[in-house]
């Protein structure tokens, strides 16, 4: 990629020097301060002109310095300056400050003087030279306001007397900020390359090792790794229609030495933070190993990984470690964290002091949203699962709930952050506007007395009246609708919905939401008109239109919309995440109607078995039990009493139940009940394999079109696949993708469908199949051939094993159609020479040099291209272009050429020559050790070409050589008819005399045509 030339200019302000390098497009880097050496280094090339730098700030920087790839600039400075870095938007900006401490305003010392114990705690940390408790501003959530005028920058203040050191807003709210008059320091632990260096820091440093910093492709600390889970099926699932199930999702991050993480939702995206620099290539490998995954990002942030997330909202995430391997589990659940972080007030005075306590905290990392331009500061943790429980809001600044790490929102220009020993430290400049830990304000948001204070329904109040005054109360409603205008219509709509609903009319109640929509969106984004629509669309079996709208981050921490939320989780069969949504909101399920209730505890109580809670589950069934069910409710409410009798061990009862289901005429729960009783007759062993396909197979058609077909398939496949009948298998496979292409089960299974198939012809799994099957099973589902090595891997060996059966026609042609269909380059030259190969060893030279010719390359390796020249002399010579065939191989001593050259001489009946090749064949002397079948067979060979060339001389010392050593080997009668006792008075020609006998010419004849054979296979 070409270097980007970059824009550089430099300023001298009073007190600091400013170094500013502009990019055409963002870019992420990180910087190192060294004494007067400073390295900056890039995640691309850049292209500047080291003049230019000297050039732009001559009083601060005298030499610099580009690497010769463009990645690591080097200046070097003329003074012991303290760094401060930071970026804005295409910017990266470098002040080079001279003071080396700050101080705080009256209003700080006053905070300071009431606070004794953390300013001892201050002065010890100072005296060991920490730079834990510095203090920083952050930018208010807003974009930057026009550049503020060098005059009105505060001077530099002396000195630090408390916990905190405070810096100045003012640069950090201009388009290019002036420097804060402290620079930002590093908690004790932090990484060796520090992008914004204090000057306690380097004090501390002097004398260590110079670390060098590397470019960003090169200096990063870890590896990304995203796996998709095996989710769990349940092969019993409810009947109807069903939600999608959320797949989970694992991100694996491996750092070389330990890193701190954080972890929280904002702004409708998943936040993950690393205190290490990502990998220079992690944009593109989230690209493309989460296309699914809305608007994946890595946010540019000085020395930190920074993830912005579009995942389902109903997705949480899980923070563990596997030794330096952070892994973030994402799917839907209840939030439990680990460690709960604390938040109080310390100091409830004029000026307030709220602290947050986190566990091994890490640095403060200071991030931009590029979609709302709201700025945060975050501060990781090293403890897995320490994260902040709920969201806390107050006047200047929310503590944003996280499942990993501290996540701070400024809403004021005035608001403080220090990382203190004590805890993270918030504060504002003019007085934190904050209650008393006894009041309202610093309980979490929605608690009181352990119930949420805030609800969206209230539908006691909005039936209006009991069963017998619905009618009138109704059409009063309808009335009002007709007698108002404008906005009291709207309301009076509004009204008649939420009567509606709270009767249990969803039907009714969306129809009028939709009015309502369309004449007042903004009513429709209120929390509890949203949830309203959400729970009538899943009440409808519209699980998309419920899906769509419990992902809005609106509804985010809504007690009311925990039920329903438990309610799509467990249609999707999602048991865990369903039972812990359900556990939390109980006692609303019981303000529901009598319809609604019913539904949402059957659906409760099937969570409960999903996670083998019996307990639980029986709690949900006496509720049930309570309400008056109809033959329906009560068909499914008694198959779950066998399933928690199952659960029980109570066997016979559960197999009671479902038999009587069984010959019900309920028949979504009498499918139920018969595929539970298959389960629990092969659990048994009361079944034969062969009785339960039958019974799976009659179970196909007593159910059709819904999650149950699709599991019941499922487990038919699964049966098909452990009896070996890989066919079947893969053919329901197929039909239950091909029929449910909408489904996420299906897709999984279609995913299930190309490893088995990849298996089969990758492992040793498929070599029970015979060859001529496994050809068959592969071209009737060919499609399932994974592109690129994977695939072509699979076609070359399933072409071996047709070899090995001499099934050469049909190799050839699977070859042929890889070579000409799949394969491009050094690839395919390498399937050309395969596929030669086996068209000469059926005789079919003419297509061998085809072969050879359609896969030629410009370049290949020395050891191919010698390959394919032999293949090509072997083609010819069983045309009988002997000739042609030697001139390409002459000069070439190679054993395989010079094995090549004999069998042709031996074809050309050029035995002299053929005696010569195969002498270079075999050692002068003979091994101490026995010989092998393949070193005995080239001395027969040599043998009986010598005897054909009447060469008697050599034939005795051959067999002087090699008598003893063939005495005992696989050749040895021939060698002895043909070597031993040779008489050099004998007739004519030792050829002549083995013409006299007749056993000895039908030999000569069958050994010629053997030697042909097996000149094709070597």
């Amino acid at each position: 990629m070409a270097a980007e030339a970059l824009k550089v200019r430099g300023a001298k302000h009073e007190g600091y020097g400013r170094l500013v390098l502009e990019w055409p497009a963002p870019a992420q880097y990180a910087a190192n301060l060294n004494g007067r050496r400073m390295v900056v280094t890039f995640d691309r090339a850049a292209a500047i002109d080291p003049a230019a730098i000297t050039g732009a700030l001559p009083s601060h920087i005298s030499d610099a310095s580009l690497s010769e790839d463009g990645l690591a600039l080097t200046l070097m400075l003329t003074a012991d300056y303290s760094l401060k870095a930071f970026d804005l938007d295409r910017r990266m900006v470098f002040d080079l400050v001279g003071a080396t401490a700050t101080s705080v305003g009256a209003d700080d010392k006053a905070q300071a003087a009431k606070q004794p114990e953390q300013k001892s705690e201050a002065k010890k940390a100072t005296s060991q030279n920490t730079a834990a408790d510095k203090m920083a501003r952050i930018v208010p959530p807003r974009r930057p306001a026009p550049p503020a005028k060098p005059e009105s920058v505060a001077a530099p203040a002396t000195a630090a007397p408390a916990e905190e050191v405070t810096t100045t807003l003012a640069e950090e709210t201009s388009a290019e900020p002036v420097p804060s008059s402290a620079p930002l320091a590093l908690v004790p632990g932090q990484p060796e390359r520090p992008a914004q260096v204090s000057a306690e820091t380097q004090t501390q440093d002097k004398g260590t090792e110079d670390v060098q910093a590397l470019p960003v492709s090169q200096a990063h600390d870890g590896v990304f790794e995203l796996r998709r889970l095996p989710r769990s099926q349940d092969l019993s699932p409810p009947m109807g229609r069903s939600a999608e199930p959320i797949l989970p999702l694992e991100l694996r991050f491996t750092w070389d030495r330990p890193a701190k993480a954080a972890g929280f939702s904002f702004a409708g995206f998943l936040w993950v933070i690393f205190d290490r620099l990502p990998p220079a290539d992690l944009a593109q490998e989230l690209a493309e190993a989460m296309p699914d995954i809305r608007d994946a990002k890595v946010i540019p942030a000085t020395g930190a990984t920074v993830l912005r997330l579009g995942v389902n909202p109903l997705m949480t995430p899980k923070f563990s470690k596997d030794g330096d391997t952070w892994i973030v589990d994402l799917r839907p659940r209840v939030t439990v964290l680990e460690e709960a972080s604390k938040i109080e007030l310390v100091d409830d005075g004029p000026e307030g002091l709220v602290r947050v306590t986190a566990p091994e905290r890490g640095r403060m990392i200071w991030l931009t949203d590029p979609h709302s331009g709201n700025r945060l500061v975050v501060i990781p943790s090293a403890v897995a699962g320490a994260g902040v429980p709920e969201r806390f809001s107050y006047a200047q600044f929310e503590a944003l709930e996280t499942q990993q790490g501290v996540a701070l929102q400024p809403l004021s220009q005035g608001i403080e952050v220090a990382n203190a020993k004590s805890g993270v430290l918030i504060r504002d400049k003019s007085g934190l506007k904050v209650s008393s830990n006894e009041t309202r304000g610093l309980m979490p948001r929605d608690l009181t007395a352990g119930e949420p204070r805030r609800r969206l329904f209230n539908l006691p109040r909005w039936r209006l009246t009991d069963q017998e005054g619905f009618t009138d109360t109704k059409q009063a409603l309808m009335r009002k609708i007709i007698d108002a205008q404008g906005q009291e219509r709207t309301m009076a709509r509004w009204d008649l919905a939420r009567f509606y609903f709270a009767w249990g009319l969803s039907s009714e109640a969306l129809a009028l939401l939709r009015v309502i929509e369309t004449d007042s969106p903004r009513l429709a984004k209120d929390p509890e008109f949203l949830l309203m629509r959400a729970a009538s669309h899943f009440l409808l079996r519209e699980y998309d239109e419920a899906a769509d709208i419990l992902q809005d981050p609106v509804l985010s921490g809504e007690w009311d919309a925990k039920p329903w939320r438990g309610a799509l989780l467990a249609s999707a069969q999602d048991w865990e995440a369903a039972a812990g949504f359900f556990a939390e909101s109980e006692s609303l399920i019981s303000a529901y109607p009598r319809l609604v209730r019913v539904r949402l505890r059957l659906l409760a109580a099937e969570a409960r078995l999903g996670i083998h809670d019996s307990g639980g589950a029986s709690a949900q069934l006496v509720r049930l039990s309570q309400d008056s069910l109809d033959a329906s409710e009560a068909a499914q409410a008694k198959f779950l009493t066998g399933q928690r009798f199952y659960l029980d061990g109570e066997y016979d009862l559960a197999r009671q139940l479902w038999r009587e289901l069984a010959a019900d005429n309920h028949r979504a729960s009498q499918a139920r009940a018969r595929l539970s009783l298959l389960d629990l007759a092969l659990q048994e062993e009361t079944i034969s394999k062969e009785e339960a396909v039958a019974e799976l197979e009659r179970l196909r058609f007593a159910w059709r079109g819904d999650t149950f077909e699709v599991a019941l398939l499922t487990r038919l496949a699964a049966v098909y696949r452990k009896n070996g009948d890989y066919r079947k298998a893969l053919i329901t496979m197929r039909q239950t993708a091909a029929n449910f292409p909408d489904s996420v089960v299906a897709r999984s299974l279609a995913l299930q469908m190309r490893d088995l198939f990849a298996e089969l012809y990758l492992t040793d799994l498929g070599d029970a199949l015979p060859p001529l099957q496994a050809l068959s099973l592969y071209e009737e589902f060919k499609e399932l051939t994974p592109p690129g090595p994977q695939g072509d891997a699979m076609i070359a060996r399933l072409a071996d094993r047709l070899v090995e059966v001499d099934l050469l026609p049909q190799a050839a042609k699977l070859l042929t159609d890889q070579m000409n269909y799949r394969l491009e380059g050094l690839e395919k030259a390498k399937a050309g020479s395969q596929l030669a190969m086996i068209l000469l060893l059926d005789k079919q030279a003419e297509q061998a040099l085809e072969a050879i010719e359609n896969s030629h390359v410009a370049e290949m390796p020395l050891d191919l291209a010698s390959e394919r020249r032999l293949m090509r002399a072997r083609a010819l010579a069983q045309l009988q272009q002997t000739d042609a065939a030697l001139a390409l191989i002459d000069g070439d001593d190679s054993p395989a050429a010079v094995r090549l050259r004999g069998e042709i001489k031996w074809q050309m009946r050029d035995w002299a020559g053929a005696a010569k090749e195969l002498d270079k064949q075999i050692p002068q002397k003979p091994p101490s050790r026995p010989l092998s079948a393949t070193e005995s067979e080239k001395v027969a060979d040599l043998a009986m070409a010598l005897t054909l060339a009447d060469d008697r001389v050599r034939l005795m010392s051959l067999n002087k050589r090699y008598k003893n050593a063939m005495a005992g080997s696989e050749h040895a009668e021939l060698f002895k008819l043909l070597a031993d006792g040779v008489d050099p008075n004998g007739p004519r020609s030792i050829a002549d005399g083995l013409d006299q006998v007749e056993a000895a010419q039908a030999f000569m004849s069958s050994y010629e045509a053997m030697k042909q054979k097996n000149a094709v296979n070597r």
